[in-house]
This record gives C-alpha cells, structure tokens and sequence, in this order.
C-alpha cells in the first residue's frame, strides 16, 4: 500500500496529530466518513524490527475516492497513545463528527469497502482477508 505522506518533522507528538487530523479532515463535508483502524503491526522487507501502526480514512460516503493515513511507531505504547489522542482530538476539535472506530482489521477493511465502493477498497479488504483468514 503506498503511504501519501508522512508525519516525520512535526515536532511533539501532538503537533503530529494535529496535523494528522487536519489531513483527514482536509475535504471535510457534512457527508464525510472518518473510519480509524485498530492498531496492527508489520516488519519493513530486509528488517527484524517489528512497527506498530494505526490506519484512519476518511471520504465522501457511497464515493470510491477517500484519504488512507498510516499513523507508525516504534512501539505498541506509543501507537495505542496517538491513537487514542487522534480520537481524542477529532472529538474536541472537529465536532460534529461521527468517528467509526474498528478494534479488528477485517471489519474495517469491509467497511471502507462497502462505505467507499471502488477499486481500491476492494483490493484492500481482499489483501486484508486473504492475510488474516485461515
């Protein structure tokens, strides 16, 4: 999945988030759809270092375009607290706002698939299912 931008360079992790909201919410309608997925991990090709991640979209809903954010650390701690504080400051800044919150990779994927019809959100919640399903 190719990555649209990077946070590196923001400062605290506050600003970071600041920042990451700001993109999420960059085309914000009163239709947009804010999805924040759970908290995964993976291992960068040619490394044995594990990174924690969280992915959030958002998007006009029934429309097959929409933003994909990957928020990445070093550390689940650290991953679980910016993303706690990226609900934290979609809830304080950017009301009204309905958040969709997945605890589990599989019903994100299917929602963003069925929320953002197209191409790309098929591809991602079959690369998804065919990871994680036995």
């Amino acid at each position: 999945m190719k990555q649209k931008k990077t946070y590196k360079g923001y400062g605290t992790m506050e600003q970071c988030l600041r920042a990451f909201a700001k993109e999420l919410l960059r085309q914000k309608t009163t239709d947009c759809v804010i999805a924040v997925g759970p908290i995964c991990w993976n291992i960068d090709k040619g490394s044995d270092q594990r990174f924690f991640y969280f992915l959030a979209a958002a998007g006009k809903l029934g429309t097959p375009a929409f933003d994909l954010n990957m928020f990445r650390t070093s550390s689940h701690e650290m991953t679980e607290k910016a993303r706690a504080n990226l609900l934290l400051e979609l809830i304080r800044n950017h009301r009204p706002l309905v958040i969709n919150d997945f605890d589990d990779e599989i019903p994100f994927a299917q929602f963003l698939a069925a929320t953002f019809p197209g191409e790309r959100s098929k591809k991602l919640r079959d690369d998804i299912e065919a990871e994680l399903r036995p």
